[in-house]
């Protein structure tokens, strides 16, 4: 498992530290692979609409902080799932910055994969 972000060294390096991340953290200044994968920017719409609005304050209620501070907080992000041979189990660019599934959607997905799919490393 691999996480991509556009963000800065320091910023991706607090990602790891406050979701305790086991996995490599990969950096794409350009958003090189956010436009191969057709991850789009939102528009205000997106961001901030009534339904968002109150998913923020939700976040804020909760003792979140919703949005994030990096370079680009219009830029969306998605959840792609490729397996070891490279085929593409799961493609979900985001429509709005809380159109995410669940993580317990992806674990279930990485581990029902075929034995040949799962625990091989994938560069």
């Amino acid at each position: 498992m691999k996480v991509v972000t556009f963000d800065s060294p320091e910023l991706a390096g607090d990602y790891r530290k406050t979701f305790d991340l086991d996995w490599p953290l990969l950096l794409d200044p350009q958003f090189k692979l956010y436009h191969a994968y057709t991850m789009e920017k939102g528009n205000l719409w997106s961001l901030a609409s009534p339904l968002r609005i109150m998913r923020y304050l939700g976040d804020i209620f909760s003792g979140g902080f919703p949005g994030k501070k990096g370079k680009d907080i219009r830029q969306l992000g998605g959840d792609i799932v490729i397996d070891p041979k490279g085929i593409i189990r799961l493609f979900h660019p985001s429509q709005h910055p809380h159109d995410r599934p669940s993580a317990n959607e992806i674990v279930e997905l990485v581990t029902t994969m075929p034995p040949s799919s799962q625990n091989k490393k994938c560069d």
